[in-house]
């Protein structure tokens, strides 16, 4: 993520000859909040660089049992950078975008009994029941990225809107569960049932509404 963060400084620092094709825009979605720098190379054609960083607790949730109740709390931080070009077929606002985008997303969740579990006369405390943690992300890696979207930040209007829909080439991503006490056979047994039906999810929709600024 460092990487992104360093070219988005770097294209802010570009030489007198860009500097009135230069454009800033700030976007939030399903990538998260972020920000772009977006170098006009020609009337059809944008380099785009960008990035998003994002953490947030996880509410806490308690899942209720007959026997005994589990509550789950954690977070999740969103680490995205993106290179893009922008292309205009018809030189105004409509543009089709190809790029890559480098992922380290994660959400962590932790859960652990609320009490003390009595079964057949016999009872179990909070440390011998145990907890369970888990963790879902994406291996960190630069994946292909193809949308469409309207906006051109180094032409026209000083003040305009950006939006933008596509995919990205994601891959599923990972689950790792682990467990101690009495549970920790189960986040075993889970972890492989909620990776299988992961296994299916190998693209990931973005869709994000911004705003630019031309310099």
């Amino acid at each position: 993520m460092k990487y992104a963060f360093a070219f988005l400084l770097a294209a802010i620092t570009v030489t007198p000859a860009f500097s009135q094709n230069l454009g800033l825009g700030v976007r939030a979605g399903s990538l998260g909040p972020g920000a772009d720098v977006s170098i006009g190379i020609s009337s059809f054609l944008n380099i785009r660089v960008g990035g998003t960083t994002f953490s947030l607790a996880v509410p806490e949730v308690t899942l209720e049992d007959e026997n005994v109740d589990v509550e789950f709390a954690g977070d999740a931080t969103l680490l995205t950078g993106s290179l893009m070009a922008d292309l205009f077929p018809f030189e105004n606002g409509l543009r089709i975008t190809v790029g890559a985008t480098y992922n380290d997303s994660k959400v962590s969740v932790s859960g652990m009994p609320t009490d003390s579990y009595t079964v057949q006369a016999r009872t179990f405390s909070q440390e011998e029941i145990g907890s369970l943690s888990a963790e879902l992300g994406y291996e960190a890696s630069i994946r292909p990225y193809a949308g469409i979207g309207f906006g051109n930040p180094t032409r026209g209007s000083r003040v305009g809107l950006l939006f933008d829909a596509g995919v990205v080439f994601s891959g599923p991503p990972t689950v790792s569960m682990s467990g101690t006490g009495m549970i920790a056979p189960t986040a075993t047994e889970n972890e492989d049932v909620i990776q299988e039906a992961l296994d299916g999810l190998k693209i990931f929709p973005v869709v994000s509404l911004g705003l630019s600024i031309r310099l």
